[in-house]
């Protein structure tokens, strides 16, 4: 067990204080020990800070909570490394809000704000993440807003985790809350990019590397798609290290969301189906052999990819795009427009013929939808005559 201790340092005018922790016997110089609170008196509570050194957190790090927090009502790192990319200050802290308070572990955001350079502000974030754990309660995290004397660089809320064993080190707690942390703040983002797309529908998308640019390439013609089917729409595709975000936001406003939403459904199921390959060698307008011919490109990349190894997850062996949907939403002011019922379409045979009868397609089943092909490409047929 480490042996730690307080111990006194000549003055520095750089700081509050002339206690610094030592371990061990080696004295971690990036530390202060200061009162609990600058202005009370009470010598009693004491706070640990290490915000200069990073090696000075990283001993820290793997000290037992036992030992820290027998000496210290609260104790603050930075990290070398952060959490996710946002959270990278931990603080060990008696919850305040208890009437018989319970040691818990909070990670703040560290910000530059002067490099701050999203689409929406650190206030909106932190409404987004407040909102997300509110909805979440299973994830154990609650969110918190007092920075109680941390520094102004701070934003001023917190995610607090309880602690359930003190013989656990920060270093545990890090490992075993940041799946958590990452998914708050990922659906945060996600949840405030959609918004800032009013009127639009908004999917993202996890593909693999090795076929990321072919399924990019296969999104971007759904815009095409649904010209053809007699929407006008625009599409934006944004990449970050993740995910694709997929935004169409239609040109006559939101009576044709619930459409476009239906659509991007259909186009996402189309690889893989079988099907649609007859297209590319029948007799039949060029949208129709146009759609063909880019669900076989894209099937080929993903065959190809599967076959050189370049991809071993399981999500391509049907080669349906829908696979790789990582979540959609609906961004609109009002409610949809829903199809009404009682369309005469509805009455048409669920087959295509070729060839004087030849040949015949009919309508595909997925795991969980069904695609009615042949309904789908007389839409495309009537559109171009």
């Amino acid at each position: 067990m480490p042996k730690i201790t307080i111990v006194h340092i000549p003055h520095d005018s750089r700081t509050y204080s002339n206690l610094r922790l030592a371990v061990d016997g080696v004295t971690l110089t990036g530390t202060q020990v200061l009162p609990h609170n600058l202005k009370s008196a009470n010598r009693e509570k004491l706070r640990l800070t290490a915000y200069r050194k990073p090696e000075d957190a990283n001993i820290i790090s793997v000290l037992p909570l036992s030992e820290l927090m027998e000496l210290f009502t609260s104790v603050i790192i930075d990290l070398e490394t952060q959490v996710v990319d946002f959270f990278g200050r931990v603080e060990l802290n008696w919850d305040p809000r208890e009437s018989e308070p319970s040691p818990a572990v909070m990670f703040w955001p560290t910000v530059r704000f002067e490099d701050w350079a999203k689409p929406y502000s650190v206030a909106e974030l932190s409404d987004a993440i407040q909102e997300q754990l509110e909805s979440h309660p299973e994830r154990g995290g609650e969110f918190f807003n007092d920075r109680r004397g941390l520094p102004r660089s701070t934003p001023d809320f917190a995610i607090l985790f309880p602690i359930h064993d003190s013989c656990e080190t920060i270093r545990d707690l890090v490992t075993y809350y940041s799946q958590a942390l990452e998914d708050i703040l990922e659906q945060s983002v996600q949840s405030l990019l959609a918004q800032a797309r009013r009127d639009s529908i908004v999917t993202f998308f996890e593909f693999p590397k090795g076929v990321r640019t072919a399924c990019q390439q296969y999104l971007v013609y759904f815009v095409q798609f649904l010209a053809d089917l007699g929407i006008d729409a625009d599409a934006e595709l944004k990449e970050d290290a993740q995910h694709i975000l997929f935004s169409v936001t239609p040109r006559d406003g939101t009576e044709a969301l619930e459409r476009i939403q239906e659509a991007l459904q259909v186009f996402l199921s189309l690889p893989g189906s079988g099907e649609i390959k007859s297209y590319a060698i029948t007799p039949s307008d060029i949208a129709t052999q146009q759609l063909a011919a880019t669900v076989m490109h894209l099937e080929s990349q993903l065959i190809l990819a599967r076959a050189t190894e370049q991809l071993k997850d399981a999500t391509i062996e049907s080669l349906q795009l829908s696979n790789f949907q990582y979540r959609q939403m609906l961004q609109t002011a009002s409610d949809p427009v829903l199809p009404s019922p009682g369309n005469s379409e509805d009455n048409e045979p669920d087959r295509e013929e070729f060839f004087d009868g030849t040949l015949a397609v009919t309508s595909y089943k997925g795991k969980g939808f069904e695609v009615n092909i042949p309904k789908l490409l007389r839409k495309l047929r009537r559109r171009f005559g």
